[in-house]
């Protein structure tokens, strides 16, 4: 009897696991579709076409939009005629639309095309929506010389930050799915790629949440701070132990597993995304796996030292990164000989 129980309970749970899979699957179907239908690169047509309705609308359990699609969207970067089969990581860098700086900068340093192809690689810039038309003709220009911009059709706002990661972790489900870390990290951070490599290495290769973390940190109940969480999305008085927001790491089966349960049940909204982030992984009980080597408050201290050390480098300007990365590129690269590849 006891037999019979738990193979039926198993059955169940594949069966379970079977609809999440193609309820996951037939979304990105629908994504895909309603890409080919309203994906444009006229930048009049997407402010008449997306207007405000990200705002009047609803939202899906996922809290993007009912109507929510991606109006700029790589053609290439996890293609199935690339070689994302041997993709190791991707990173989901957000930033905003007025950023361009930021981006080029970390497009010449950290995220150079010579060392992501050879640390088989990708990045891509996740942007939400500002309406100013001239602003986004040019961003269609720089998607069209770099394909790596996904851009949202919700408005930019630091409360939208959230949304940025979760339509960083629909977007690699429905479109780069074989690769095997996602990465999620900001367009003021000064990202050392090579001993990320080497760190993902050294750690499992699933039920992987890493990052430096935040424990006992207090939900703010002030509506007039921006870190503001309601008692309704959130009732306890503290978040549970969670990755700090200039970078974090999931294996792939985590990042499936984070979406899967924000796209199918009602959670919270919580403006602070990487505090989201850890009360959905306490829900899957996914602990943060703690990792001190990430630098989030650096002041004035030296970036050059810094850098050698540390896995990633908060409140970089852009001016900084292109100073510092021929000094990452001699020190590092001079002591770490056996990190090179």
């Amino acid at each position: 009897m006891q037999a019979h129980y738990s193979k039926t309970r198993n059955l169940a749970r594949m069966g379970k696991y079977v609809l999440v899979g193609l309820s996951l699957m037939l979304i990105c179907r629908w994504i895909l579709y309603k890409e080919g239908m309203l994906y444009t690169t006229d930048a009049a047509l997407i402010i008449k076409e997306v207007g405000n309705r990200y705002v009047k609308n609803g939202t899906n359990y996922d809290h993007l939009p009912e109507d929510f699609i991606f109006l700029v969207n790589p053609k290439n970067k996890c293609s199935s005629n690339s070689t994302t089969q041997g993709t190791s990581f991707l990173v989901g860098v957000e930033s905003l639309v007025l950023n361009f700086e930021q981006r080029a900068a970390v497009r010449q340093t950290w995220a150079n095309n010579d060392l992501l192809n050879r640390l088989s690689a990708r990045v891509i810039f996740l942007i939400g929506i500002n309406e100013d038309a001239q602003l986004q003709k040019r961003l269609n220009r720089e998607s069209a010389e770099y394909d790596d911009l996904v851009q949202g059709s919700f408005v930019e706002h630091f409360k939208n930050l959230t949304l940025k990661t979760i339509m960083f972790l629909r977007w690699s489900q429905c479109f780069c799915s074989t690769v095997k870390y996602a990465i999620k990290t900001d367009d003021d951070v000064l990202v050392n790629l090579r001993m990320i490599l080497q760190v993902i290495k050294s750690n499992p290769t699933s039920g992987l949440y890493l990052g430096y973390t935040r424990a006992q940190f207090h939900v703010i109940r002030n509506p007039n701070n921006p870190y503001y969480t309601s008692y309704e999305a959130y009732p306890e008085q503290n978040y549970p132990v969670y990755a700090s927001g200039p970078l974090y790491i999931l294996s792939q089966d985590v990042a499936t597993r984070a979406y899967d349960y924000i796209s199918s049940h009602p959670t919270g909204y919580i403006s602070s995304e990487d505090a989201f982030i850890g009360v959905i992984m306490s829900k899957l009980n996914v602990s943060v796996h703690p990792y001190t080597n990430i630098e989030i408050n650096r002041g004035s201290s030296n970036l050059g030292c810094f850098f050698t050390e540390y896995i990633a480098v908060h409140r970089v300007a852009p001016n900084e990164m292109l100073k510092f990365w021929p000094v990452y590129e001699t020190k590092f690269v001079t002591k770490n000989k056996q990190l090179i590849v």
